[in-house]
């Protein structure tokens, strides 16, 4: 967490920056049951949806203004991750956005990677695992 810091912080006197705290959850509708109480011999059916439904929500929280920006999306990908981060340039057009985030493979594609690499205005900043 120090490197990340003092990294941060080098660039700071360079650019004007943006540091956002940046995460993912994924929901599903897919029950979880793993005990219950009923009568002795009683039979119980959990009701199950015919369709397996989910969603991906990703979240960005800029530090100094205490901002949130989010996205839903129906999957969590390295596709949809980029598109997130679409989303977020034009809410900082002359700042360098940069960006702390977990160690999702997501967030560590080969797609992903090359697309920060040819972006100007963006910087990753992995915590460590």
């Amino acid at each position: 967490m120090d490197e990340s810091v003092s990294a941060i912080e080098s660039k700071q006197g360079e650019h004007d920056l943006a540091v956002l705290c940046v995460d993912e959850s994924h929901f599903s509708n897919e029950p979880y049951v793993q005990r219950g109480w009923q009568r002795a011999k009683a039979k119980r059916k959990v009701h199950q949806p015919k369709r397996r439904q989910s969603k991906t929500i990703f979240g960005a929280l800029e530090l100094q203004s205490q901002r949130m920006d989010w996205q839903q999306t129906p999957r969590g990908n390295a596709g949809t991750f980029m598109a997130f981060l679409h989303q977020l340039h034009p809410s900082f057009p002359d700042q360098l956005l940069v960006l702390i985030l977990d160690n999702c493979s997501i967030h560590k594609s080969k797609k992903g990677k090359a697309f920060v690499a040819k972006t100007a205005w963006l910087e990753l900043e992995h915590l460590a695992p």
